[in-house]
């Protein structure tokens, strides 16, 4: 079941914020003491948060503003590099076609369609980078081994932020675990002499948990919410 959290009266490119929060969530302690993030550090040696400016095929010519928090390996004797990686998360963008699309997707009814397909294609071209801006890389490693543990079951909340450059109001999605578990999943990327890749999609681990987790709460700023999804089904 889809539903929507209208906060905020919209316009196209502009929200006008309203002064009473009506967030209709009540639960704020199903999260606080729990995060896969905490499995994800300390899995390596190197903790770390990679950043940058991002493009996915979705939205061309597009940049997304992205954190994604990895732990890194290298093996003491080869040298290889292998990274465990958590949630990407999307600061802010410049794309208000993609506002437009959140728009029409929740009117149609296909939000969860869209997101699916725009986290996983920021995961995706996250780990890419991540990957391209590493030593292990420039240096001739071609294969890399990534394990990623995001929460079992993720609720994303769209919420009203300011694009960087012109102040005018974007929606922005922020992904919140609603349940106390854990998905692991874990992909091959193989590079080639072009900086191209492949992908092999080797394993994916979940427990059986049914995602029907309500009452998790949305920040303030929020507009509109999926409903509590599969973690791993959204990116894989």
């Amino acid at each position: 079941m889809l539903f929507g959290l209208v906060l905020y009266s919209c316009s196209e490119n502009n929200f006008n914020t309203a002064e009473e929060d009506k967030t209709q969530s009540v639960n704020v302690q199903i999260r606080e003491d729990f995060s896969c993030l905490d499995e994800v550090f300390g899995a390596c040696s190197e903790d770390a948060v990679y950043s940058n400016l991002i493009e996915i095929p979705a939205y061309p010519g597009c940049y997304f503003n992205i954190t994604l928090p990895y732990s890194h390996c290298a093996d003491t004797y080869s040298g290889i590099s292998t990274y465990t990686v958590g949630e990407p998360t999307i600061i802010d963008h410049t794309c208000f076609d993609y506002n437009d699309d959140i728009e029409s997707a929740i009117m149609n009814g296909t939000i969860n369609q869209l997101t699916n397909l725009v986290l996983s294609q920021i995961l995706e071209e996250a780990t890419v980078q991540l990957i391209q801006a590493s030593s292990a890389y420039t240096s001739g490693q071609s294969t890399f081994e990534i394990s990623y543990i995001l929460g079992v079951c993720s609720q994303v909340c769209y919420t009203i932020e300011k694009e960087p450059n012109t102040g005018l109001a974007i929606i922005v999605p922020k992904t919140i675990e609603c349940a106390f578990d854990c998905c692991k999943a874990f992909r091959k990327y193989k590079f080639d002499a072009k900086d191209d890749y492949v992908i092999t999609n080797e394993s994916i681990f979940s427990p059986d948990i049914d995602c029907e987790y309500t009452n998790v709460e949305c920040p303030q700023n929020t507009l509109y919410s999926t409903e509590c999804l599969n973690g791993c089904g959204t990116y894989f």
